[in-house]
């Protein structure tokens, strides 16, 4: 089907829908605006467009542009085809004929007139609709006559408007006119008199509105589309009906201006409107009907229904869930509801109704959940309850499902599922106890359905099968069926509607069950009832089986095994149904209840769509597995229902076959089955029109498809052969090249076992490299220690103008120097290892930068270079580890100055914005190749063409960026290299976001014991205390610094040394010093175990310990301190923070003992325990002091 909108040409097959819209290029539309389509006699589609006449390629999938008389012509307004084939095109300038074989214009009519309207008689004159008026043609001899027929107030007998907009002919060969603006008339050839149907009120044959868009002749029907409706006029009876849109009606139309019909060849009729998209109207009738609930209408009082039964009046009772019981009476087709009144004991016992029973008595039995059994006796309108229980809690929650009288006068009550037999007395129930009279009726048999046949036979169905119940005698029929309903046949077969097993037919003659329906092609889980149509034996049609179920209802015909699936889409009022509600009328009409009311129909009236539909292949989606990537989709330009065969490479044996069923009634319910021979092993049945498989084996394979219509008529198998070509490796060619493969992917298996031990060993050798650079750097701060120390005192001795000072100083600088670098190893491999954190601290950065900027300032006199510090405000706030990024700043400035020639200049440069502050170090030196800029920050990386200037060892500039990112920022080079005619320039930007003013709560913060400018001091240390009355225990290894230490102490104190945590721990035992200053890296025993050894000793837990170390991480730090350590002193270190820590710890100690000594000896004046008492209590307070400390 092809649609024509304003927005483009689609085509829908059923399922999908293409839109074909004008391009770039001259093989797309002329026009998105589509006017007029004419599909004509050689399978050509022509499209008239707001653009011009355009027509259809289906090899090629394109669309041909038709030139009429040498110029584009547009707003085609109509396309018709005669009888020999010619084209008529119908324009807003006149009429064009066409020879279809050449698409070259013939002749043009009326130049001028708007042509919206050509139709070619039954006696071959055509008629032609402008906006001046109708005419005739007819030719003679070649030559066309025309007759013009336009309205004439004064003429009755005229045509109503000259603006003409649709002509059709009835079969009666009356020509029907529409008119724009007056309706429609019909032309009498005999009288040439034209007779006027129009909208006017006070006409009892009326069209609904006067504005006729379109006129279609259907089966002797004029079919009028007007802009406020359709009408459809009887000819003979000259009778209209009309039709518009109805907002409570779902099947009325979707929208009343209709702008054009159509009449397909399945006979369906296709409305397309201008707002409401397309109605269409199936030729197949399927007259089901509805009793629904409706709000403020006398009508059922609930739509979920459980039970119907028909009384003698053929009046039809109905249980509902939670409306109580309905009477719907069928003469006047008015409801009468019976509710529970809980003040009224003659009411029904509950709204929630289960079964409903009519007894030969017609006594109207009704079962319910919670209120047992109510019977309503129709002479006196009263119910009388029968609760069945004892136990008010049992019968809240009993159901009674089942309600029969069989003719051994036992009335069967099913009761949660278990059966119950009373005596019936009028209405009065007395118990019946069925192991008297069926002692081999099987115990605890849960029941579902309970069904008595023409020859009084009880047959019981439940979970575990199906029972026959003949007088006292109990059979056993079935144990593999759950069974939920039963019926009888015209031939005394009963039928077994089942939860899993589908539908199962049983022989009471031959005793055979027969799964017929045990692969019901609907998905059905569940048929919940079944109703028998009787067949016609004189047409020799066998009876058909009804089933409700839970996906709609199913029509079975036993004679061709064939099922016919009705939902929603026909009518039916809902697709769900439920259990025990249905029930066949004394006038053949079956009612089925579910949980959105009754469905209600003749099944004679049912009919069927047998009308055999094509099916197409559409199109193929292949796709690459193993590249994972899309290949395309073919789209077949000409959809077909046969394809040669599709070879495909191994790599595309992922592939979706589209396919159609051209079968546009109710298209939902089409269904479709194939199967790929060579993989499949039974058919796939789906509802969606393609089948997708993946990593197909290569091979031959031959795919099949059949499609089924709405009413599961199939349409012919059509298949085609797809090819899954081997890989290139599988061909027969290709084993020879085998060895030499084999061999390559071993040399590159070898190799790469190689590379992967290189780049190992390359890995390795790298942090051997940097655990030796750390070790080293470990043991050279150690021996800075011994070098810096005495020279502290030399320098501190000597007086400023004496001619060794210069000379000290110098050793000093470079001493520092060594320092730095020592550090920087330390630092960058701890940033390796990542495990460098951040001693963040809010800093004002203008002040920070300019004492970085006076360190530099010497250096730039010295060395004639200009120096300048640039800032905008006085103060920049962020959060950073001031001491590391000193050593960015230190850097970048360090390479600025180095690489600067005399007379050059440096900048630094700071700079804020609401979001981030950046920092510039720049000078004109020589410049970087921009070569270079990538690897600057690599480690170990140096420019090689700087020359003796590249002193260093290649990780500062790395170290700096590290230190940067830490601080989560950037820095950037940007470098232009000197030329003889121009300088060279260099700057270094570092960017901090703002996002770093919040410090780290948990930042740890500790003070480094290097000072830059010592305090001078003299050979010995003042404690500051009198005479040597305190003794110092020292570990260390190092004999020197051992040494250095004694010499520094021994005027002040008594310092005791020994080599190893192991002798120190057995010294302070026997010595009980005031102190103990320890190495952490000792042989024997370190420090740290020393420190946990004293401090977890009562005799020694008081006693403060120093522990001095190389190891300068937090994590070092943090360890120290969780040993008990007092003070932790990073190596190198002044001897002035050394001595200072010493008195400070004894200072504490000493005024702690003094205050706790006059405490104490208050405590004793006022004590009146004996003396023993005060002995014992002191050391253990002295105890707990000291190890608080």
């Amino acid at each position: 089907m092809w649609f024509g909108t304003s927005n483009g040409l689609n085509r829908y097959d059923g399922y999908r829908f293409r839109l074909y819209q004008k391009g770039k290029d001259s093989t797309t539309l002329s026009d998105n605006n589509i006017t007029s389509l004419l599909f004509d006699s050689k399978a050509t589609l022509w499209i008239g467009t707001g653009g011009g006449l355009d027509k259809y390629n289906p090899a090629t999938d394109t669309f041909e542009r038709i030139w009429l008389e040498g110029s584009r012509v547009g707003n085609i307004h109509s396309l018709y085809e005669d009888r020999v084939g010619a084209i008529w095109v119908g324009t807003a300038n006149g009429l064009y004929l066409l020879k279809n074989t050449s698409n070259k214009t013939v002749r043009s009519f009326f130049p001028n007139y708007i042509i919206r309207a050509i139709y070619e008689d039954k006696e071959g004159a055509l008629w032609v609709g402008t906006n001046k008026g109708l005419a005739k043609m007819t030719i003679r001899n070649q030559e066309y006559r025309v007759d013009f027929y336009t309205h004439a107030s004064e003429k009755p007998g005229s045509i109503s408007s000259n603006s003409i907009t649709s002509i059709a002919e009835d079969g009666y060969q009356k020509l029907w006119i529409g008119t724009e603006n007056a309706g429609i008339n019909y032309y009498t050839r005999s009288t040439g008199a034209f007779t006027r149907i129009g909208a006017a009120p006070a006409e009892k044959f009326r069209l609904i509105h006067n504005n006729v868009r379109e006129i279609l002749s259907i089966n002797n029907q004029i079919w009028v589309g007007t802009q406020e409706g359709l009408s459809v006029i009887d000819p003979v009876k000259l009778e209209i009906r009309s039709y518009q849109h109805n907002t409570a009606d779902k099947n009325s139309l979707s929208q009343n201006s209709i702008y054009t019909l159509y009449k397909d060849a399945a006979q369906l009729i296709w409305i397309g409107t201008y707002f409401g998209g397309v109605n269409t109207i199936y030729p197949i009738s399927t007259v089901f009907t509805t009793i629904q609930q409706e709000e403020n209408k006398n009508s059922l009082s609930n739509d979920i229904v459980s039970g119907m039964a028909e009384d003698h009046n053929k009046n039809i009772w109905i249980g509902t869930e939670g409306g109580g019981l309905n009477l719907l009476n069928r003469k006047t087709g008015k409801f009468t509801v019976y509710t529970n009144k809980p003040d009224d004991p003659n009411s029904l016992s509950s709204n929630l109704v289960k079964n409903v029973y009519i007894d030969k008595d017609q006594h109207i039995w009704v079962g319910t959940h919670g209120g047992g059994v109510s019977v309503f006796n129709t002479r006196t309108g009263k119910f009388t309850r029968h609760l069945l229980d004892k136990d008010e809690t049992s019968i809240l929650s009993s159901e009674t499902t089942h309600i029969l009288e069989d003719d051994n006068e036992r009335c069967w009550i099913i009761k949660n599922k278990r059966a119950q037999v009373f005596k019936r007395n009028g209405t009065a129930l007395e118990p019946y106890a069925l192991s008297d009279s069926l002692p081999s009726y099987p115990k605890d048999f849960v029941v579902s359905a309970v069904f008595k046949d023409s020859l009084h036979q009880l047959w019981i169905g439940g979970d575990a099968g199906l029972l026959k119940i003949v007088h006292n005698t109990v059979t056993v029929i079935d144990t593999n069926s759950a069974v939920n309903c039963l019926a009888e046949d015209s031939e005394g077969n009963i039928w077994l509607g089942t939860k899993f097993s589908g539908l199962v037919k049983y022989s009471p003659t031959t005793g055979i069950l027969e799964r017929s329906g045990e692969n019901i092609p609907y998905a059905a889980t569940s048929i919940l009832g079944i109703l028998i149509e009787k067949g016609n034996y004189l047409l020799r049609e066998p009876d058909k089986i009804w089933m409700s179920t839970d996906r709609g209802i199913i029509k079975y015909h036993p004679s061709s095994k064939s099922f016919q699936l009705f939902t929603t889409s026909d009518g039916l009022a809902g697709n769900l149904f439920n259990a025990n509600s249905y029930l066949k009328d004394s006038e053949g009409m079956l009612y089925f209840g579910g949980l959105q009311g009754i469905t209600r129909f003749n099944p004679q009236l049912i009919e069927c769509n047998y009308l055999v539909s094509p099916l197409l292949f559409t199109g193929i989606t292949v796709t690459a597995t193993k590249e994972a990537t899309r290949i395309g989709t073919h789209e077949f330009r000409n959809p077909s229902d046969s394809l040669p065969s599709l070879t495909l490479k191994h790599n595309q044996n992922t592939f979706t076959i589209d396919f159609a069923l051209l079968n546009y009634i109710k298209t939902d319910k089409n269904t479709y089955s194939y199967l790929l021979s060579g993989f499949d092993l039974t058919w796939n049945s789906t509802q969606l029109p393609a089948a997708t498989y993946t990593n197909l084996p290569p091979g031959k394979y031959t795919f099949t498809v059949k499609g089924a219509n709405n009413d599961g008529v199939w349409s012919p198998v059509k298949k085609f052969q797809i090819i899954i070509l081997p890989p290139i490796w599988l061909t027969w060619w290709a084993y020879s090249a085998y060895f030499i493969v084999l061999a390559g992917i071993l040399f590159f298996v070898l190799r790469s076992f190689h590379m992967k031990a290189l780049l190992n060993k390359e890995n390795e050798l790298h942090q051997l490299k940097l655990d030796f650079f750390t070790n080293i750097s470990h043991e050279i701060r150690t021996h800075l220690t011994l070098i810096m120390l005495p020279l502290e005192q030399l320098v501190n001795k000597k007086d400023p103008g004496s001619i060794d000072y210069p000379v000290l100083n110098r050793i000093k600088l470079n001493t520092t120097r060594l320092l730095t670098l020592v550090t920087e190893l330390l630092d960058f491999r701890k940033i390796e290892k990542n495990n460098h954190s951040l001693q963040l601290t809010p800093t004002n950065l203008i002040p920070y930068l300019e004492r970085i900027y006076d360190s530099f300032v010497e250096l730039s006199l010295s060395k004639d270079i200009r120096f300048s510090f640039i800032h905008d405000v006085d103060s920049i706030y962020l959060a950073i580890d001031k001491d590391q990024f000193q050593k960015v700043l230190i850097n970048l400035l360090d390479n600025a100055f180095k690489y600067t020639d005399a007379g050059g200049q440096v900048i630094l440069q700071i700079k804020e914005d609401d979001q981030q502050v950046t920092i510039t170090v720049s000078d004109n030196g020589r410049g970087i190749d921009p070569n270079y800029h990538e690897k600057l920050f690599n480690n170990f990386f140096q420019v090689a063409e700087h020359g003796p200037q590249n002193t260093g060892y290649g990780i500062g500039l790395a170290l700096a960026k590290q230190i940067v990112e830490l601080h989560k920022g950037t820095i950037t080079i940007n470098s232009q290299v000197s030329t003889p005619s121009e300088t060279g320039s260099t700057s270094f930007t570092v960017t901090l976001q703002k996002e770093l003013l919040q410090p780290t709560s948990n930042t740890a913060r500790y003070t480094d014991t290097v000072y830059d400018e010592p305090t001078k001091v003299g050979n010995t240390i003042s404690t500051d205390q009198p005479g040597s009355s305190f003794t110092i225990l020292l570990a260390e290894d190092n004999p020197e610094l051992t040494q250095l230490i004694i010499d520094s102490f021994s005027a002040s104190y008594t310092v005791v040394a020994v080599e190893n945590g192991q002798e120190a721990f057995e010294k302070a035992l026997e010595l009980l010093p005031d102190i103990i200053i320890s190495d952490v890296m000792m042989p024997v025993m370190s420090g740290l175990e020393l420190c946990n050894k004293l401090k977890t000793d009562p005799a020694t837990s008081h006693i403060p310990v120093i522990l001095l170390t190389a190891k300068s991480t937090q994590n070092d730090h943090l360890s120290g301190f969780n040993n008990g350590a007092d003070i932790y002193i990073t190596k190198p270190f002044h001897l002035k923070a050394l001595a200072l820590n010493v008195r400070n710890l004894l200072r504490l100690k000493e005024k702690m003992r003094v205050n706790f000594g006059q405490d104490l000896f208050r405590d004793s004046l006022t004590n009146t325990k004996d003396d023993s008492t005060i002995e014992i209590k002191l050391p253990n307070s002295i105890d707990t002091i000291s190890s608080k400390h």
